[in-house]
């Protein structure tokens, strides 16, 4: 890789480097382990210690570590995969001094607060989509916390976003007859968390998803159904 180098500092942590040319820097701690490192009875653990990693540090509280990168113009974010917890800043180059510091602070000083770590504890929705269901389901949840939407994303961040969820809803054209199972369908069910997707029952989907019972299909205009369902999952304390 140009302009690349690899090392290893002292005390074993080992680093990568790529220099560029662009106006906007990042950094990332990438720390080997996810969810594939869970016990039967840690389920979900991995992405609640990701969720809290910023609800406060021995010298932050949560506001202070949210604004700090975010008054500058820059990014703080993490996610969780199956293999590791990442931890990352997008910021402009001459904010590197304090990006550093503050992803460096999160890493080594979280202090994960009791009182925040109770509002966590509740079991986390993602919808990803612009299209109609999604402005439906948005007004019909408005009464349910911890339920994030988002606008589409690339295939690339698609698996990583899958892990951050409990639950996962997609919504599927009526007239989707599918003979080969969308990559992002079969994300979905290797994730294995509840998987909700609606449809036509005749479609290649309906039939794989019912037959393996890696989630529930719904037809299209079953909208009650779907949202029972949502609410049954929301108090499901298994899940978290």
């Amino acid at each position: 890789m140009k302009d690349s180098s690899i090392f290893e500092l002292s005390n074993g942590l080992q680093c990568a480097f790529q220099q560029n040319r662009s106006t906007v820097a990042h950094i990332a701690v990438a720390i080997k382990a996810g969810s594939r490192d869970e016990l039967a009875h840690q389920q979900g653990l991995a992405h609640f210690i990701e969720h809290n990693l910023f609800k406060g540090t021995s010298k932050r509280k949560a506001y202070h570590i949210l604004s700090r990168l975010d008054d500058v113009g820059g990014e703080l974010n993490a996610y969780t995969t199956k293999e590791e917890t990442i931890i990352h800043a997008s910021f402009l180059k001459g904010d590197v001094r304090r990006a550093l510091d503050l992803v460096a602070d999160v890493v080594a000083n979280s202090i994960f607060p009791v009182k925040e770590l109770e509002k966590e504890k509740d079991v986390q929705i993602i919808v990803v989509g612009n299209g109609s269901k999604r402005y439906w389901l948005e007004e019909k949840l408005l009464d349910l916390e911890n339920i994030w939407f988002y606008n589409p994303v690339a295939y690339s961040e698609l698996s990583d976003l899958l892990c951050s969820a409990d639950l996962h809803i997609l919504f599927q054209k009526v007239n989707v007859i599918d003979t080969v199972m969308p990559s992002k369908i079969l994300a979905m069910m290797a994730s294995e968390k509840p998987s909700l997707i609606t449809g036509s029952l005749k479609s290649e989907v309906a039939k794989v998803l019912i037959e393996s019972k890696g989630g529930k299909f719904f037809e299209t205009n079953n909208t009650q159904d779907v949202l029972r369902f949502v609410y049954e999952l929301k108090s499901d304390k298994t899940l978290i």
